[in-house]
């Protein structure tokens, strides 16, 4: 099991201008944070030509490929099965940062009592959110010929009420600044608010494209 606060991934907690290629992870991953069956928050920084790899066949920086993930994922925002948070520290869309080819088989779970101590950043979340099948929130980039075969359960009882998490996907909870391709759900998909079998909540953005994705599951909430 790996157990965390924020950045808390399966194979790496925070990936910096990395490729994540061909990794497996099953167990427990918890945490409240930017919480991923493979890598919790994976930011690429540098955009500059001569940062990127021209070598085609090497993996690029700032991507994650081909990974599989059997875990039960935890926390209470931005946790995906295989990434939490994926993002640039740039302008731009930069369509060669992505997620692809990647397998979620286990469980997200939405769990209130994770949220972020009053003092941390994070704090401001009212209500748990971002959760997604393959990635809790992308805002840069592709999601590409991934499939979700496993569950996300976001919603919980408290004190006799029923309550759960918001903008929950199959795929993607939140999407923004991206494009989703090619991604299949067949897991069950439970949510409050903004539920989707492939996206949850298409935030705004400068652009924003599904195409030749296919949710095979009813979305429940």
């Amino acid at each position: 099991a790996v157990t965390g606060d924020r950045e808390v991934g399966g194979i790496v907690g925070q990936a910096e201008s990395s490729a994540i290629s061909g990794c497996k992870s099953t167990g427990a991953v918890t945490g409240s944070s930017y919480v991923g069956g493979g890598v919790g928050h994976s930011v690429f920084y540098d955009m500059s030509t001569n940062s990127l790899n021209n070598d085609l066949t090497a993996p690029v920086p700032g991507t994650v490929t081909n990974c599989e993930s059997a875990c039960t994922v935890t926390g209470y925002t931005n946790v995906g099965g295989i990434a939490g948070y994926f993002t640039c520290d740039s302008s731009g869309s930069y369509p060669n940062l992505t997620i692809s080819g990647c397998t979620f088989k286990g469980k997200v779970v939405a769990d209130e009592s994770k949220a972020p101590m009053p003092a941390s950043a994070y704090a401001d979340y009212s209500t748990p959110e971002n959760f997604g099948g393959i990635v809790g929130t992308i805002n840069v980039g592709a999601v590409e010929n991934c499939k979700n075969e496993g569950t996300a359960n976001c919603i919980f009882i408290e004190n006799e009420s029923l309550k759960g998490a918001q903008s929950v996907g199959g795929i993607a909870g939140r999407a923004v600044n991206c494009m989703v391709i090619g991604c299949t759900n067949s897991g069950e998909v439970f949510g409050m608010q903004f539920v989707g079998g492939i996206v949850g909540e298409n935030a705004n953005g400068d652009y924003y494209s599904l195409s030749h994705d296919y949710a095979l599951y009813t979305v429940k909430n």
